[in-house]
């Protein structure tokens, strides 16, 4: 979590590293270097950093707040910490936030997610949404931007989101809605086929395609022959 704490009323600050972004950013860089190892192309595991982008509370009306930030407000708070997550860390993964960013849900803003992340970042890996941020999308007590989960699909797929996490099941999270999508003309399977290109490029990355007892962290931790 590299969310800047400006608001001490925000329910969750202890998940933060504080209100400093260049405090914020040396300690998430630290952290996700850790947790990655020194191999891009072999990782421990693949960190994800959240939220993308300019949150921080309020936890009860996060479904459906709209962030307007100013520029500088953009620039010197809330981007550096992802910056330096994403362009020094190499984080291979970004959690998109359940806000509004200017009238546009951020995981489906492709102002955020193409534009700044993609285009100016160079990041190569994959964004997550938050947990039902997708649905958010379509529902009328939250941002109410679209219509149905089709188009919450298609909106966020479009927009560079690559994967819909949620709590609970719902259509958006459906498969037979993102077939849907595709049907209904909403959503072309290239670009479905590119988000599913950058998971199953993590997956091959960390080993799991691999025969067990092979790859680059064979061996290391427990086995059946340790006592617990």
């Amino acid at each position: 979590n590299v969310n800047i704490f400006r608001d001490p009323r925000w329910g969750r600050g202890q998940e933060t590293y504080g209100e400093d972004p260049f405090l914020t950013s040396r300690l998430a860089v630290a952290f996700i270097q850790g947790l990655q190892g020194d191999d891009p192309r072999r990782p421990k595991t693949v960190a994800a950093v959240k939220h993308f982008a300019v949150h921080s509370g309020p936890e009860p009306s996060r479904h459906s707040d709209d962030i307007h930030p100013s520029p500088r407000d953009v620039t010197e708070p809330y981007l550096p910490a992802s910056h330096a997550a994403i362009t020094e860390a190499k984080a291979q993964a970004i959690m998109c936030a359940y806000n509004a960013i200017d009238g546009v849900p951020a995981c489906g803003s492709t102002a955020y997610l193409k534009d700044i992340l993609r285009r100016d970042w160079k990041f190569d890996g994959h964004v997550v949404s938050d947990c039902a941020a997708v649905a958010d999308f379509y529902l009328p007590s939250s941002h109410a931007y679209v219509r149905t989960p089709e188009e919450a699909v298609a909106s966020a797929i479009k927009a560079g989101t690559d994967l819909i996490c949620d709590f609970v099941a719902n259509k958006t999270t459906d498969p037979r809605t993102t077939v849907n999508a595709v049907r209904q003309g909403l959503l072309r399977e290239a670009e479905l086929d590119a988000a599913l290109v950058r998971l199953f490029e993590a997956r091959f990355a960390l080993g799991t395609m691999d025969r067990a007892a092979t790859g680059a962290f064979a061996g290391i931790g427990p086995t059946d022959n340790d006592t617990p």
